[in-house]
C-alpha cells in the first residue's frame, strides 16, 4: 500500500484550513493511501474524531510536535528533512505557510507566513516574527534545500501576491520556479448548508446583518460598527450580529465601548465564542453578510453565508473579488451602508436561491475531485 504524510501547522481548531486537511485525507484514503498526519498543539476534539472516522490510527499515525515549537519552519526542519525517505510516496503540506522554504511534494498555500515583515501595514509583532523566521530559514536553507513539486493556492489573489513578493525580494525564487502552480479554492460544505437553509427560505427574515470573524484588530470590526451607525440612521430596526472567537480581549472591550459611544446597544450584538449551530441559526434569520477585512485571502465564511441564502457585502479587495459581484463590494463605509440598506429592502427568496447556487461552485465535492486529479497527475 502507498503511504502518504500530511503536515499541518496546528489542529487545535477546526476552521477553513482544517477543512482542507480533512478533504485531503478523504481523497488520499479513496486513492488507496495509508496516511500519517504530523501536526502541533493539542488537537480539537471534533477534528480528532473526524480523522479517526477516516481511518487514521491516532496512536500510530498521529504525531504531535510540542506547541512551543509550532512554527512552519521548524516543521520543515524537524519533520520534512528526516522523513523525506522511501517511507513515504507522497508528502503534502496542507498548511503551507512558509513558501519558498517548504519541503514537500505538494504544498497548499493559504497565505505565506513569511511575508508579514514585508508589508508596511503589518504589526510590529508580525514584522519581528517574520524577520526571525526569515533568518532561521535562510540559515537552514543551506543544509536543507527547499523542495516542492506542486504549489496549490487558495485564490488567484494569494498566488499573485506570493509570487510577486518572492520575485521582488529575490527570496529563493529558484526553489519554486520549477514547481507546477495551480489555484484550487478551499472546500466549503455549501450544498449541505443550503439543504438546511432551503427549509427556512420562505420564512419571514428580519433586517439582520451578520459578521463572522475572529475578534481581533486585524479583522477591522470597528469598521463594521461604524458602517452600522450609518445603516441604523437609514433603517432603525436593522440589527448586526458579530459572531466569533475572542482572540484579543482588549479589542473586544474596545468594541463594546464603541457600541455604547454610538448608542447602538439595541442594534449591535456581539456573540463571542458561539457554536457553529448558533452561527447557522442566526444566518438563517438574516439577509446580509458583512465582511470588512481588507485583502482577505479567500473568505470561506463569505461562501458559507451565500450557501445559507445571505447576500454578501464585502470590501473590494483580495480573494472575494474573484466570486463576489462588483455591486456587492464596497470601498468606503458610506457605500457599504447604502448597499446594505438596499439589500435589506430588496432581499427575496429568489435572490437567496441565486446566492446558494453560486456557493455550490465551491462545494467540497469539487475540491475533492480536482485534488484527486492533481494527485494522480504527478
Amino acid at each position: 500500500m502507498k503511504k502518504a504524510l500530511i503536515l499541518h501547522p496546528s489542529i487545535s481548531t477546526f476552521g477553513g484550513a482544517e477543512n482542507v486537511l480533512v478533504a485531503t485525507l478523504e481523497v488520499l484514503k479513496r486513492l488507496g493511501y495509508e496516511v500519517d498526519v504530523y501536526s502541533t498543539g493539542n488537537p480539537n476534539i471534533e477534528l480528532l474524531h473526524k480523522m479517526i472516522s477516516l481511518g487514521v490510527n491516532i496512536k500510530e499515525s498521529f504525531r504531535a510536535i510540542p506547541a512551543f515549537i509550532s512554527i512552519q519552519s521548524l516543521l520543515n526542519i524537524l519533520v520534512h528533512s528526516s522523513l523525506r525517505t522511501k517511507v513515504y510516496d507522497m508528502i503534502i503540506d496542507t498548511g503551507c505557510l512558509y513558501v519558498p522554504y517548504t519541503r514537500c511534494d505538494i504544498g497548499y498555500v493559504h497565505f505565506p507566513m513569511y511575508y508579514p515583515h514585508l508589508l508596511l501595514n503589518s504589526s510590529i509583532k508580525s514584522r519581528t516574527y517574520g524577520n526571525a523566521l526569515n533568518v532561521l530559514s535562510r540559515f537552514t536553507y543551506k543544509m536543507l534545500p527547499p523542495y516542492v513539486r506542486l504549489l496549490i493556492f487558495n485564490s488567484f489573489f494569494t498566488k499573485n501576491v506570493t509570487l510577486k513578493l518572492v520575485i521582488e525580494n529575490q527570496i529563493l525564487y529558484d526553489s519554486i520556479s520549477s514547481a507546477r502552480k495551480e489555484v484550487l479554492y478551499p472546500p466549503v460544505n455549501s450544498k449541505s448548508i443550503s439543504n438546511v437553509a432551503r427549509k427556512t427560505l420562505h420564512n419571514q427574515k428580519e433586517n439582520n446583518i451578520v459578521v463572522c470573524s475572529r475578534i481581533e484588530p486585524f479583522k477591522r470590526l470597528e469598521v463594521a460598527v461604524q458602517i452600522m451607525k450609518e445603516v441604523v440612521a437609514m433603517k432603525r430596526n436593522a440589527k448586526l450580529f458579530i459572531i466569533g472567537r475572542i482572540s484579543s480581549k482588549r479589542y473586544y472591550l474596545e468594541l463594546l465601548q464603541l457600541i455604547r459611544r454610538y448608542d447602538l446597544t439595541n442594534n449591535i450584538y456581539i456573540m463571542p465564542n458561539s457554536s457553529y449551530r448558533m452561527l447557522l441559526d442566526t444566518m438563517l434569520k438574516s439577509k446580509v453578510f458583512l465582511h470588512v477585512a481588507r485583502n482577505e485571502h479567500f473568505g470561506i465564511g463569505i461562501v458559507e453565508s451565500m450557501a445559507a441564502g445571505l447576500v454578501p457585502v464585502v470590501h473590494d479587495s483580495g480573494g472575494p473579488r474573484e466570486y463576489v459581484e462588483k455591486k456587492y463590494r464596497f470601498n468606503d463605509n458610506h457605500e457599504a451602508a447604502e448597499k446594505i440598506v438596499t439589500i435589506l429592502d430588496k432581499w427575496s427568496p429568489k435572490i437567496a436561491q441565486y446566492m446558494m447556487q453560486k456557493s455550490w461552485l465551491f462545494d467540497i465535492s469539487f475540491f475533492s475531485g480536482r485534488l484527486a486529479e492533481l494527485l494522480e497527475s504527478l
